[in-house]
């Protein structure tokens, strides 16, 4: 029997009048779902890099009606940890990357960054410094190993713990993002395979033995952990390199953000963004967005695959595995994208799904108009997952234009 996809009618969990379209709150939603009870989280602010009333910055909206109707949590730090899929040991965890290092008196002590990127190869003022590893010890000492953080509800507990976990990986340097610096850049919620050991995705720059970069772009590297995500090591890194970059291409980033399963056959693979359509970095179809790329690895992320191209376009690509075997990815901009794979093993992938068109017109100056792109999903049971996604084009019921959190139900049906 084949399967298909149904994707249902859009639901609005939230709505607001009051913010900028091409920037600030209600957008970046992401969802989960624990015990028939989905959670909902998304940016309520307008800067989030100045704001730090945490429990206004994410609202946390939740429905026990499988989606129909939506309320605001109270506690929306908890609830939302307390919403994550417990692991092995029965914790509920989930991980962000660091703190970025902003100081400006502690850098200065490193003198300029090893490594500089002219302003010919990136059109926007991001990942232009590095350094390395050993250089960030000078100031961190080994503290600068501590570039994830986890938020972790311990079995039978109720208080949440914030901690900075330790990533062994000697290789590793800090890269300049906005106005501070980071090492391993979170990129994707981890996966756990049969025998407890998490695996986590994270973007970041890598160097060669003599202190040199591997790639003047950001690569996407996998790091383990066998003790429950309390600290991780390094375990391989799918690189960028040049000959990725297609010609003329505009804000070509690396990679940056992906989808990653471990399939049943033990196998891995990554889903991942080397660029994006950006509202300030304008091209046109002579200087498109790079392209949405997969690879994969056969032994446990050690080694991978040449990429290949996936999708034309995609940025936060996201994606879940079902109980029945399909694995279904999302990803957005200029729209919205969903994409079904049934051989469980990501060969094999049906067309892509549009679930909110931006007209053509406007996929380079004006998707921002339509929605931010980024998404998430969540299996709900073994047929059943959601999606979510802004839609900056509706109204109140006042017929006032508003930024819109959305939630469609998708359903896995045999023909």
């Amino acid at each position: 029997m084949m399967k298909k996809l149904v994707i249902g009618e859009p639901v609005i969990v939230s709505q607001s009048t009051t913010e900028a379209i091409r920037a600030g709150g209600w957008q970046d939603p992401e969802i989960r779902c624990s015990n028939g009870v989905l959670y909902v989280r998304f940016s309520g602010v307008r800067d989030e890099y100045e704001n730090h009333d945490r429990e206004n910055r994410n609202p946390v909206f939740k429905s026990v009606d499988c989606g129909v109707t939506w309320a605001r949590v109270e506690n929306p730090a908890k609830e939302w940890t307390e919403a994550q899929t417990p692991i092995s040991n029965g914790d509920k965890v989930r991980f962000t990357g660091s703190p970025l290092i902003t100081d400006k008196e502690l850098l200065a002590k490193l003198g300029e960054p090893a490594v500089e990127r002219g302003a010919d190869k990136m059109k926007v003022p991001a990942y232009k410094g590095v350094y390395t590893n050993a250089e960030m010890r000078k100031i961190l000492g080994d503290d600068c190993n501590k570039t994830i953080m986890s938020h972790r509800l311990k079995k039978g507990e109720t208080e949440l713990v914030n901690q900075l976990c330790e990533v062994r990986w000697d290789d590793l340097a800090y890269g300049l993002v906005f106005n501070g610096y980071v090492g391993a850049m979170y990129a994707q919620p981890y996966r756990e395979d049969k025998d407890g050991v998490l695996y986590l995705p994270v973007a970041t720059h890598c160097v060669n033995p003599d202190g040199s970069l591997v790639s003047g772009y950001r690569s996407m590297s996998m790091l383990k952990s066998t003790d429950h995500g309390y600290s991780w090591e390094h375990v391989g890194t799918c690189e960028y390199h040049d000959e990725y970059n297609i010609p003329n291409a505009i804000e070509v980033e690396g990679f940056m953000e992906c989808a990653f399963e471990i399939c049943d056959d033990g196998s891995f693979f990554m889903i991942m963004r080397s660029g994006s359509i950006s509202p300030y970095v304008i091209g046109d179809d002579d200087h498109p967005s790079p392209k949405c790329m997969i690879t994969y690895s056969y032994d446990k992320g050690k080694t991978w695959t040449k990429p290949e191209v996936f999708y034309e376009y995609g940025v936060l690509p996201r994606s879940v595995k079902k109980g029945d075997g399909t694995i279904l990815m999302t990803s957005g901009r200029p729209d919205v994208y969903v994409r079904a794979c049934y051989d469980g093993k990501g060969k094999e992938w049906d067309d892509v799904i549009h679930v909110l068109d931006v007209p053509k017109e406007y996929y380079y100056n004006g998707y921002w108009e339509y929605t931010c792109s980024n998404n998430d999903v969540c299996a709900y049971d073994d047929k059943t997952a959601f999606l979510t996604y802004s839609n900056f084009q509706l109204t109140t019921p006042e017929g006032v234009r508003a930024k819109s959190i959305i939630v469609r139900k998708i359903s896995i049906v045999e023909e």
